[in-house]
């Protein structure tokens, strides 16, 4: 009998592996556009530099420039032109390296963002429709876990208000580039914490006497979820689909907050190993 890791039946031609899965899809991205959110640190990071290596260009949506700068330098100092070696490092599989150049500066687009903020929101929108035709990919990656209860700036609970509500607005803002660059994709990075959440009627806002992290960060994930069905639903026929996806728990700053995490910290995946879902 074949053992898990060669058996069949978890095989893919553009995956590779058994229960961590690495994306071995062999393409160039040249010409496409995306967005990322939360581009300066974890999965968002990892995103931004994969999609760069094929050719993407990509605007790193960040709330601190200075943090996006870093990140940006980063990404050059491991994967750009300087290091022509780089595309041999940090590969799912070797059948990938064809696909792989290093990174040219000017594929980096660095923008300030503040999805806690709809005011930034909407400032940062009207930016990406005046300086770009078309929006080939939306990932919707940044997201935080408020330890303590607290609010954004428009008065909504920081957690939904950072996780969702945002995202939410910035989706709607950006459909007309979506729509133009079609076939795009909107990629809503959820969480199976989904599985736990509820909806608090009538303003999905839990309230500081009920608030816990775990709870307001599973909400909003189910906001996630449901998010990506139901656009997906409305845009039938315009070429742009929606999808959320589950990263696995990986090691990252999200953690930072929630109580305890040390204790599964030697069970997180690492950063490759959680954008691999969104690449696929």
């Amino acid at each position: 009998m074949a053992s898990p890791e060669t058996s069949s039946s978890h095989e893919h031609p553009q995956v590779k592996g058994w229960i961590h899965k690495s994306c071995t899809i062999v393409k160039r991205l040249d010409g496409k556009l995306a967005l990322v959110t939360g581009a300066n640190t974890g999965i968002g990071l990892s995103i931004v530099a994969e999609l760069a290596r094929r050719g993407c260009q990509v605007i790193m949506a960040c709330r601190n420039l200075d943090r996006g700068r870093a990140a940006k330098e980063m990404i050059l100092s491991q994967y750009g032109s300087s290091k022509p070696d780089s595309v041999k490092v940090d590969v799912a599989d070797i059948c990938v390296i064809p696909s792989l150049t290093p990174v040219d500066s000017d594929l980096l687009v660095l923008e300030k963002l503040d999805l806690a903020s709809l005011d930034s929101v909407k400032d940062f929108a009207n930016r990406i429709l005046n300086k770009f035709t078309k929006l080939d990919f939306l990932v919707n990656n940044a997201g935080l876990i408020a330890k303590e209860y607290a609010t954004t700036v428009d008065g909504f609970e920081l957690t939904m208000g950072t996780n969702h509500l945002g995202p939410f607005l910035l989706t709607r803002l950006l459909l007309p580039l979506l729509e133009r660059g079609a076939p795009s994709r909107v990629i809503n990075v959820s969480s199976m914490g989904h599985y736990y959440g509820g909806l608090c009627k009538p303003d999905l806002q839990l309230r500081k006497e009920a608030y816990s992290s775990a709870r307001a960060y599973c909400h909003s994930k189910l906001a996630n979820v449901m998010h990506a069905i139901e656009l997906n639903e409305r845009m039938k026929g315009t070429g742009v689909m929606a999808v959320s996806l589950h990263p696995g728990t990986v090691h990252t700053e999200l953690l930072r907050d929630m109580q305890d995490w040390k204790h599964v910290s030697p069970r997180l995946f690492n950063h490759y190993t959680g954008f691999c879902g969104c690449c696929y």
